[in-house]
């Protein structure tokens, strides 16, 4: 073995055994880097020349667009889903469904491989013939209601359980009136479609991004609660994101965005600013985004509109686009 392979080989094992006591890296990225030197070092010892494909330094931060598979192809060129990514079922499925728009036979060609092979694709939504069995409406068969019933269990001690309890009860009863009213359809699979173009046809152009006019998809729902029944959702399901790790149980009012799916599981759970929830009570009509972001003043103090206008710009901007990917609002 070469020296550079020794050294290489010498420096895993070293910080694996000793990164608690040094507190030198985060493990759970330290394989990144220890790949990319292991192949300059192999690269090096035989003389092959190594160039790089980005040549700024990515800050640490940086590493969380890479997974932003709504930007491609018009602001983003290159992703790549590191670590948690490739655990997380909503970024997969946001890849999933990139490779349909962009590369439509390859994705045909893979989920053919599977269906010939009578190997389970999950969610089942990921079809290239005929449609998943009528969804039923039991935490047996369906992971997303599993999820919530998991969270129905962590009631903390300094909240009362019996109104906890009670608050799950009439918000899981609505998802499952919600299921039964909204069975699987041949038009979710059309939305689908549709949805694939609906960020970039939005946003793409800058210039004429203002004008672009939005609605509410008739069918996404949004339920109140007393809990963060969303939020404690995607803390079971998310991964990596830190938001739903550090996630504290507490009483208050919450929104809870729920759109149905042509999966297995029936439907995608959110949680929902209150600034996200007013802009969905707002595209019961159709508006364009320039009337969105003059209707939502109302909630923003003048100084903040005066001083900060292109900020608060930028903010609404960033709501759009998240109900855009949620498939909770859609262009006209």
């Amino acid at each position: 073995m070469s020296f550079f392979r020794d050294y290489a080989s010498w420096a895993f094992d070293y910080v694996h055994k000793n990164a608690d006591r040094l507190n030198l890296v985060n493990m759970n990225r330290f394989n990144i880097f220890f790949e990319q030197h292991l192949f300059y070092a192999l690269a090096r010892e035989r003389g092959i020349r190594v160039n790089v494909l980005i040549k700024k330094i990515i800050e640490e931060k940086g590493y969380k667009y890479l997974g932003d598979f709504h930007d491609v192809p018009f602001n983003r060129t290159y992703l790549h889903l590191l670590g948690p990514f490739k655990q997380d079922e909503f970024t997969c499925i946001q890849a999933a469904s990139k490779l349909r728009e962009l590369y439509p036979e390859y994705y045909e060609r893979i989920v053919s491989l599977f269906h010939d092979r009578n190997l389970r694709l999950s969610p089942c939504g990921f079809l290239n013939k005929g449609f998943p069995s009528a969804k039923k409406n039991n935490e047996q068969s369906n992971t997303h209601l599993k999820r919530l019933i998991i969270a129905a269990g962590c009631c903390p001690p300094d909240i009362e359980k019996e109104i906890f309890q009670r608050d799950f009860e009439a918000f899981y009863q609505h998802i499952i009136s919600f299921l039964s009213e909204n069975g699987y359809a041949k038009d979710l699979v059309k939305r689908d479609a549709d949805a694939q173009h609906w960020y970039r046809s939005l946003f793409a152009e800058k210039s004429g991004m203002l004008n672009q006019v939005v609605v509410r998809c008739s069918k996404a729902e949004i339920i109140k609660s007393s809990f963060d029944w969303g939020g404690l959702f995607n803390q079971y399901y998310r991964v990596g994101v830190g938001y739903y790790t550090d996630l504290q149980i507490k009483s208050g009012r919450f929104f809870n965005l729920v759109v149905p799916e042509a999966t297995d599981n029936g439907f995608s759970l959110y949680d929902i600013s209150e600034i996200e929830h007013a802009i969905l009570m707002f595209l019961i009509d159709p508006l364009s985004i320039s009337e969105i972001l003059t209707k939502m003043q109302i909630y923003f103090e003048d100084n903040v509109l005066q001083n900060h206008y292109q900020a608060y710009e930028n903010f609404m901007l960033t709501a759009i686009k998240q109900l855009v990917i949620k498939k909770a609002i859609h262009p006209l």
